[in-house]
């Protein structure tokens, strides 16, 4: 349901202005067409998802049903249906986590849950998590970390980013690309590159709100979501993120996010709906 652009002036008072009028009509026209977007956008993900979530499922429960039907089966057969089974659990719960986390957003309840963390800790298990996908297009992957200290932060978080901006890099690199992934501490805050190496270049282009649907791509690749809760988690965070251009091409991305202590109390949901905007 949409507002009406009509305008009811009550008895006894003056007429509006008429330029006021217009304005209030114009206002309420473009309001109504950032809810029919908003909407649509809505539409595409839970569209998007559902295949995300039901394509995993079906697979497990093949493979499992194919395992549990074999009265012998040797160790090599075993292995790979273990391996395809766990490759397909990863992605629903990737996927799940990134719902629940959108959710938690558009309802402006995602809330900080800091406690000191060793931000190498949450490196290695992004790239254990991401191993599988890395081999299948033979990504060659370096790896600089520097910590000074551990971070008061929100560990969680902190991983669902690493994991949301490295898939996108994944999903946008050809066989055989370099990624590069930089990770260190300064002055209590957590800073990160992750960029394509085989496309990157020097300028660097600030990921803000405005250009955020071009960046995420978001109706035409699932990815787009992900990236998108990254962008959300960091800001929520009090942190920046920013995004690396190519020949119009995204390449990588680099971030910071500061101690619990030290954030600044940035409210990332002044602007409703920022998932689906």
């Amino acid at each position: 349901m949409y507002i009406n652009s009509g305008y009811h002036i009550p008895s006894g008072e003056q007429n509006p202005d008429p330029a006021e009028l217009a304005f209030l009509r114009k206002q309420v026209m473009l309001l109504n067409e950032r809810l029919k977007e908003v909407e649509k956008h809505k539409s595409s993900f839970l569209s998007n998802m559902r295949n995300e979530i039901i394509n995993p499922f079906s697979s497990i429960l093949g493979l499992s049903g194919n395992l549990l039907g074999r009265k012998e089966a040797s160790n090599e057969q075993l292995c790979k249906a273990m391996s395809l089974i766990y490759q397909e659990t990863f992605a629903l719960d990737f996927h799940l986590k990134t719902i629940f986390f959108a959710a938690e957003i558009e309802s402006g309840e995602c809330y900080p849950d800091p406690a000191y963390m060793r931000p190498e800790g949450a490196v290695a298990e992004t790239l254990v998590a991401l191993d599988h996908l890395f081999q299948k297009k033979d990504l060659r992957l370096v790896v600089y970390q520097s910590f000074e200290e551990d971070v008061f932060c929100d560990p969680e978080k902190i991983r669902m980013i690493f994991l949301g901006v490295l898939y996108h890099i994944y999903m946008n690199s050809k066989p055989g690309d370099g990624v590069s992934v930089k990770v260190y501490t300064r002055d209590e805050t957590l800073f990160a590159e992750m960029y394509n190496t085989s496309i990157m270049g020097d300028e660097w282009s600030l990921f803000d709100h405005a250009h955020f649907k071009e960046l995420c791509m978001f109706n035409n690749d699932i990815e787009g979501i992900h990236l998108s809760v990254a962008r959300a988690l960091t800001e929520s965070l009090d942190g920046r993120m920013e995004v690396g251009f190519y020949k119009e091409s995204i390449a990588g991305f680099r971030f910071n996010v500061p101690a619990a202590g030290n954030c600044g109390g940035n409210d990332i949901f002044e602007d409703k709906g920022l998932i689906f905007q």
